[in-house]
């Protein structure tokens, strides 16, 4: 490299795409956690559903069993075996765990919209098989948007990437290179000055062949042959 010329404009062009990239890569890394946050909560919500329908499951049978429990009570009460007020209790508390059994139905009902496999076939897929990929699947579903976020970062890095590496290669057409071997014999400028367009900054003088004429006195001729080795000195070079 003979000398290096610099470019304002590319220089800043160069550093704001820099920057841009950090920028980007932040982007990407918040991005990606928010896609990792989402898919926990995700299945949070899942294990809250299953945990709810167990509670569901359980509050049905205590019902089931109440409800027998309170059918004999009336019985009792029929032939006098228990009061009317102590029966009336027994109706109010079977009412409510009725109540409390629809209400944690319709809950449920309200949480597991964008988990059901009718959700799954909505977004165009088959349900699966095992329960683990149906699992697998609505987690994807449900994250789609935050994983679409993270592609749109990603485009964006790559493209920042592209740009920055189109002006690097751009300064690097400011190295100034001879496309042969030689030695300077002309600089046209000095360290600071402005370089136009098209203009010479150096002359290589091309030592690779040489056709040097010389004079040899005759009583000296007997001491030449063809292919005799010679240095030359040139003082000028």
């Amino acid at each position: 490299c003979l000398g290096n010329l610099r470019n304002i404009q590319l220089e800043n062009q160069k550093e704001m795409y820099e920057n841009n990239l950090s920028e980007a890569e932040a982007s990407l890394l918040i991005a990606e956690d928010n896609f990792r946050t989402e898919r926990l909560n995700i299945e949070k919500q899942m294990k809250c559903l299953e945990k709810l329908n167990m509670q569901i499951q359980q509050t049905d049978k205590e019902y089931e069993y109440k409800k027998k429990c309170f059918l004999k009570s009336q019985e009792l009460y029929s032939v006098g075996g228990i009061s009317e007020s102590k029966l009336c209790e027994e109706e109010m508390n079977l009412d409510q765990l009725k109540t409390s059994v629809e209400v944690m139905k319709k809950e449920y009902e309200i949480s597991s919209v964008g988990f059901r496999n009718e959700d799954i076939e909505k977004f165009g897929y088959e349900v699966p098989a095992s329960q683990k990929e149906i699992k697998d699947l609505i987690v994807n579903i449900n994250s789609r948007q935050a994983s679409n976020a993270v592609v749109q970062e990603r485009t964006r890095v790559d493209s920042v990437k592209k740009s920055l590496l189109n002006m690097e290669l751009l300064m690097d057409e400011l190295k100034i290179k001879s496309t042969v071997s030689g030695i300077v014999a002309t600089c046209n400028f000095q360290i600071g000055d402005h370089v136009s367009e098209n203009e010479t900054c150096f002359v290589i003088f091309d030592t690779s062949n040489l056709n040097a004429v010389f004079y040899v006195q005759e009583q000296e001729i007997g001491k030449y042959k063809t292919n005799s080795k010679l240095l030359v000195a040139i003082p000028s070079i």
